[in-house]
């Protein structure tokens, strides 16, 4: 499975598809949050720079943590940016270059938030947007 399709896949589900294209085309804010429990929470954003950031969150003392996220290029859909914060792990690879250990994980952690069901439709589910 590929992240383009499972981020595709929940924004059509919330009728959010035109927003979030018009946000990468203009860099634009756009921010959809989705809880699923037991999961932690899945954020998608478009970042200023009109790249797509998807992540997992969770709390620790009160912080905002990523576990994971991943920056893409929508040009592509390879990453530039992965972070983790309950790690340490923060790295940057440049437009242009692959990393395959990240692209790796990435179809596999795609996989997985099929898994979970986040690409179901799922009423009374706060979304938010």
């Amino acid at each position: 499975m590929k992240m383009q399709t499972v981020v595709e896949t929940i924004i059509a589900n919330h009728a959010m598809t035109e927003k979030f294209w018009k946000a990468v085309e203009t860099h634009d804010e756009f921010y959809l949050s989705v809880t699923n429990e037991p999961y932690m929470r899945l954020v998608i954003e478009v970042t200023s720079e009109g790249y797509v950031s998807v992540a997992h969150y969770y709390r620790q003392n009160g912080d905002a943590m990523r576990d994971p996220e991943v920056v893409f290029d929508p040009a592509d859909w390879h990453a530039v940016e992965y972070t983790q914060d309950s790690l340490g792990i923060y790295q940057r690879i440049e437009p242009g270059y692959y990393s395959p250990g990240i692209e790796t994980f990435v179809s596999i952690w795609a996989s997985n938030i099929k898994v979970q069901g986040f690409c179901e439709v799922m009423p009374g589910v706060p979304v938010v947007s």
